[in-house]
């Protein structure tokens, strides 16, 4: 099972893997912005990248801070994401 494992890590296959469930989704890095642009200027310049699985978005912020401000504003989000399929956000720095 070792051998496989290293074998694995040696090709890259988890990684690459990984790329294919999750990938950075711009389309709704713009639509969540443009959306926390009209309420609250400040949070939609917080975002740095929007991850992107099947159901899930994992917003990375630029700061702890700016993370606590875009959880409050969760249910926001998640009804900009609601259109793509999105019913869970997680935040992330």
């Amino acid at each position: 099972m070792l051998r496989h494992l290293k074998d694995d890590i040696k090709n890259k296959s988890y990684a690459h893997r990984a790329s294919e469930i999750v990938r950075r989704d711009e389309d709704l890095l713009l639509k969540v912005k443009n959306l926390l642009g009209k309420n609250k200027k400040t949070a939609g310049d917080s975002i740095r990248s929007v991850l992107r699985s099947r159901n899930t978005i994992v917003i990375r912020a630029r700061s702890r801070t700016a993370a606590s401000e875009l959880f409050t504003l969760k249910e926001l989000i998640l009804k900009a994401a609601r259109d793509e399929g999105v019913s869970a956000v997680r935040f992330m720095v």
